[in-house]
């Protein structure tokens, strides 16, 4: 049987961001949850005036979500190169020219699946993180 504070999230950490470390290799990301209040914020300015539309574009509609995961859900990077070698810093404008480029999808899905991930925000996991670093 579960207890049920093994089911609490650091919500703090859902909105602040926890490092996961080692995604596809060695790149660490900050990752906040995705939805979390700053997003629906964010996304809720960005699509006010679309809402009188019965339709956005995928065009629009992929550069929202990606302007709201790169400002709210993806807060930073570790480890990232450009092909020649140089270290490319995180900056919103980074994150969002990499979310929106089709050939990075897999990191897209990397993001997106552990912002969804209620593990990455367990309270027990983000404590036991806190230890050992």
């Amino acid at each position: 049987m579960a207890k049920l504070s093994e089911f609490k999230q650091d919500t703090g950490k859902a909105e602040s961001g926890v490092w996961v470390c080692g995604v596809m290799g060695n790149i660490d990301v900050k990752i906040a949850r995705f939805n979390n209040p700053a997003f629906v914020k964010m996304f809720q300015k960005l699509t006010k005036q679309y809402r009188n539309l019965k339709t956005i574009s995928d065009d629009v509609s992929k550069d929202i979500v990606n302007q709201c995961i790169a400002n709210t859900v993806l807060l930073g990077w570790r480890n990232i190169q450009a092909e020649d070698g140089s270290d490319v810093p995180y900056s919103v404008e980074a994150a969002v020219a990499l979310l929106a480029d089709p050939e990075n999808i897999e990191f897209y899905r990397v993001v997106t699946d552990l912002s969804n991930e209620a593990e990455v925000f367990r309270k027990e996991v983000v404590e036991e993180i806190a230890v050992k670093s």
